[in-house]
């Protein structure tokens, strides 16, 4: 049936559109920067002082660089006797540090986990192992807290280990059913995934309990308070995430997307990105306000704010 308005009775109804358009969260384009061999799936990123973009691969132990401005990328360096290279961190300006161990999409082999220093000062990259964890579940994430001082979750067992660089010493940090893989979970399953220490808290995700959580954490790694739930949504998988200049934390979610959180923990969609892996925000003027995104999908996004 074919119905006529008048003109009048048509201004009410684009009216309220037009304020439904201005509250409807727009969303940002994520635009592809480098596409890696079908085989490799991009785990997590840093970038470097010269903005240039440090990559990690779940299915081989290496480690790549990818130029935003030329869009090319290549091998920087290979692991020796691992699987896979996992997360990484910034200790001083140039100088990383890096998980590896052997890690694929149906298991984690216990006590194969490694800790890497790379060194990138110099044209020529230097590494060293800095300590091997043979009584290790699963390592894939891994922050700084200063610049001695490494958190590396354990996937399986719930648990941050505090490792101190210049004696290695190595310790339990925080140990909390929040990090757990899902209780009555059969097969490959993680918990905590995703970790970073920022701004007198450290943060994680649970990637199969669909969590975001914080606690506050002092200067010595002792959590200083309880453990707060800031996000849970089912289906999410929540993977690595990365934090803007004023705080507020961006989230890789594996369902498809780049979210961010508010203080209050409502989370909208910043851009589209199948299987979002990690992320980390641009150091130069020209990209501070961009977020470049990697995937399981084995491709670099970058994903410019509006």
């Amino acid at each position: 049936m074919r119905y006529s308005l008048s003109a009048l009775s048509v201004l009410p109804f684009l009216g309220n559109l037009a304020s439904a358009a201005v509250i409807l969260p727009r969303q940002s384009t994520a635009t592809s920067l480098y596409k890696f061999s079908p085989s490799l799936r991009a785990e997590n990123i840093a970038v470097r002082p010269n903005g240039q973009l440090l990559i990690t691969t779940i299915d081989a132990p290496d480690l790549w660089t990818v130029d935003p401005t030329t869009k090319k990328g290549s091998k920087l360096l290979t692991f020796p006797n691992t699987l896979s290279s996992a997360g990484i961190t910034e200790l001083t300006p140039d100088v990383y540090a890096v998980v590896t161990g052997n890690l694929t999409s149906s298991f984690a082999n216990k006590g194969g986990w490694e800790i890497w220093k790379v060194d990138l000062t110099d044209s020529t990259p230097k590494t060293s192992v800095l300590k091997v964890f043979s009584d290790a579940g699963m390592f894939n994430g891994l922050t700084s807290l200063d610049n001695n001082t490494l958190l590396i979750p354990d996937a399986t067992k719930g648990t941050v280990i505090k490792l101190t660089v210049s004696t290695l010493d190595s310790s339990v940090a925080i140990k909390d059913a929040s990090m757990l893989p899902p209780s009555g979970s059969t097969g490959f399953s993680m918990g905590i995934d995703g970790c970073r220490y920022n701004s007198g808290f450290l943060w994680w995700t649970n990637i199969f309990k669909n969590t975001f959580s914080k606690v506050a954490m002092d200067a010595t790694g002792k959590a200083t308070g309880t453990v707060t739930q800031v996000f849970s949504d089912s289906g999410s998988n929540p993977d690595d995430f990365c934090f803007s200049a004023d705080g507020t934390p961006y989230v890789a979610l594996g369902k498809g997307s780049l979210a961010k959180f508010d203080d209050k923990g409502k989370m909208s969609t910043v851009a589209s990105v199948a299987s979002a892996t990690a992320c980390a925000f641009g150091r130069g003027e020209k990209d501070k306000n961009t977020v470049y995104v990697t995937s399981s999908g084995g491709s670099v996004f970058a994903v410019a704010l509006s």
